[in-house]
């Protein structure tokens, strides 16, 4: 075999390795300051159409209900159920009208790009963070990070999700790699 045709053979081979790689995490800081710290644990969540929301209460580092956790399906709309992603929100119990504190932004209208659309899990090829992504999310003096860990399509080709398992770890630390 010719060298050019070694190469080819490799770049065939090999490329598809490459195109596999997951994206790099997305780091942001929340809108929210403070010193509250939490109590560390990691949530295995699973949604489907039959059950396509969760909430838990989340403790802080001295046993206080301080956090609610939810995840809420997006739907095609009125007419159509079906859903297209799923969104995250952490909402502090004590002081709920500062909203999502998983933003960069307490205006709703300043959470573009990247980092405002942290808090959506959307597979869409064109979703602004990709949905296999790594979130790590500081918010006052602890970490969230949110890792989808699969997801299905109802039908292949077709945008509606039956199902998301979606991993949600609190820590008082920076997970690594990041």
């Amino acid at each position: 075999m010719k060298p050019v045709s070694w190469l080819l053979l490799l770049a065939v081979l090999v490329g598809p390795a490459f195109s596999q790689s997951p994206p790099a995490p997305v780091y942001v800081e929340s809108f929210r300051k403070g010193s509250t710290r939490i109590a560390e644990k990691t949530l295995q969540v699973n949604l489907g159409t039959k059950q396509p929301s969760y909430e838990a209460r989340i403790q802080d580092s001295t046993g206080d209900v301080h956090f609610m956790l939810s995840l809420a399906p997006v739907r095609v709309g009125q007419e159509d159920p079906s859903i297209l992603s799923w969104r995250v929100s952490l909402v502090d119990l004590h002081r709920k009208l500062y909203g999502n504190l998983l933003l960069p932004y307490r205006d709703a209208y300043l959470n573009t790009g990247l980092k405002g659309n942290v808090a959506m899990l959307d597979p869409s090829p064109y979703a602004v963070v990709p949905v296999r992504a790594k979130r790590v999310i500081k918010v006052e003096k602890f970490y969230c990070s949110i890792e989808v860990k699969q997801y299905h399509f109802e039908e292949p080709g077709k945008p509606h999700l039956d199902s998301m398992s979606v991993e949600v770890q609190f820590s008082n630390t920076n997970p690594p790699g990041n």
